[in-house]
């Protein structure tokens, strides 16, 4: 059970979403008033009412965030159910799907729900920085070039393979990954 003196709220860096909720009408007055959350909370609405945000008077509005969520935009006025939900989302998401959700929003412009349905559907090229390393690693991959002798690899162009590749995908490199990503 939780004391009294204890927070359930407060700046948590490994947090999917950080938020700091002031209240807006004493904003507007010349008070600063609010603090950190992390999301997801499982008591939010306490937390702003902790916050001394009382909703049928006050509003709470969202001056700063930091997220751990690549590419999900802020709105000062966003739904903290939403921000909640996503960050609950994001927290249960396989490694492989967080890549994905976040290579859609960052790469195609979807937002977090279109990205999450569609995660499955992209391919991410680890280690590498063009298609001719895409290339190279599809060969090795699919053992294209297994029945080549060794010394007859060395001349197969995987630049040009590559180009061939590029025209038949979606493909991008991600900044933020540091790799080539396929969007099927």
């Amino acid at each position: 059970m939780m004391t009294t003196t204890e927070k359930r709220y407060g700046y948590n860096e490994n947090a999917p979403i950080n938020v700091w909720i002031g209240n807006l009408r004493k904003y507007n007055e010349g008070e600063l008033s609010g603090d950190w959350v992390a999301l997801p909370n499982d008591d939010i609405w306490q937390v702003v009412e902790d916050l001394g945000i009382d909703l049928d008077r006050d509003e709470y509005h969202i001056p700063d965030w930091e997220c751990n969520i690549p590419g999900l935009e802020y709105f000062e006025y966003a739904d903290l159910d939403d921000l909640n939900e996503k960050a609950e989302t994001w927290m249960n998401l396989d490694e492989w799907q967080r890549e994905g959700v976040g290579v859609r929003m960052e790469l195609l412009g979807e937002d977090f729900d279109e990205a999450l349905d569609n995660c499955d559907d992209v391919r991410i090229w680890h280690g590498c920085s063009d298609m001719k390393d895409v290339a190279r690693e599809y060969c090795e991959e699919c053992g294209l070039l297994d029945s080549i002798p060794d010394n007859l690899r060395w001349y197969f162009d995987f630049e040009a393979f590559g180009r061939d590749i590029e025209l038949e995908g979606n493909f991008d490199y991600s900044v933020e990954l540091g790799c080539m990503v396929e969007a099927f």
